[in-house]
């Protein structure tokens, strides 16, 4: 409560000490970490970046799926001018973490630096070693990353192969955009009318008030139950 993150610290290290069972101490090592990270910020906050450093690696020590520390650990290592050990904590960050976020903070860097080219292996490297969705949104991100980069082609090559452009969104109208680019008309207009077809399904939701199944579309009987004239639909924004 008196944000005294490094007292907290020490009394949460003897709680812990005083603990049995492991999932227990995991819990509470959990919140070590937090504190050890608020103590770190403390100091980012005050432009103390040399001091702040060390707090984001012991916090990253207890709890190792911390995201926030990654992130604010890169960030205080750029503060540093230390280049190299930024981009390696957000690359670390994501291969603990599995958060896309190391990797547009990555991005971001190698934007502004003109290095994007760097970011593009980054995503490749990813994406290879990704499965389902994270695979998915990762090609999602190099795809926008091509596209605004002006490279159609291969903006278009790692959307139509990673992702299913014909059931969602996002991929349809990257695609959509890209073919414009490249004045295709007719490819772009298909996309885009996807992507309309894709937005008012996901406004409108049906589900069948019997066995609560969802459904893509309107239907006389619950495909699942088989409930005659239970499909409602249901307006809002299917996530």
């Amino acid at each position: 409560k008196s944000g005294d993150w490094a007292l907290a610290t020490d009394i949460q290290k003897k709680l812990i000490s005083r603990i049995e069972g492991s999932g227990k101490k995991a819990k509470e090592k959990k919140i070590l970490s937090r504190y050890i990270y608020n103590n770190g910020v403390r100091h980012f906050s005050n432009g103390n970046f040399e001091a702040a450093i060390p707090e984001f690696k012991k916090a990253l020590r207890e709890d190792t799926q911390c995201l926030p520390a990654y992130i604010i650990l890169g960030d205080a290592l750029m503060k540093t001018s230390n280049v190299k050990a930024a981009l390696k904590a957000w690359k670390t960050g994501y291969e603990n973490t599995n958060s896309p976020v190391c990797l547009m903070q990555m991005e971001k860097f190698y934007r502004e630096s003109s290095q994007v080219g760097e970011m593009v292996k980054v995503y490749k490297e990813a994406i290879k070693n990704a499965q389902n969705s994270t695979r998915e949104t990762l090609s999602l991100l190099l795809g926008s990353l091509y596209l605004e980069e002006g490279n159609t082609e291969k903006t278009i090559q790692i959307i139509e192969e990673n992702t299913d452009s014909q059931k969602a969104i996002i991929p349809s109208l990257i695609l959509a955009r890209a073919y414009k680019q490249q004045r295709d008309e007719e490819h772009s207009q298909k996309a885009m009318e996807n992507a309309s077809y894709r937005v008012k399904s996901a406004i409108f939701n049906f589900k069948c008030g019997e066995c609560g199944e969802s459904l893509d579309e309107w239907a006389n009987s619950c495909p699942t139950c088989h409930a005659f004239d239970q499909i409602e639909c249901c307006p809002g924004v299917n996530s």
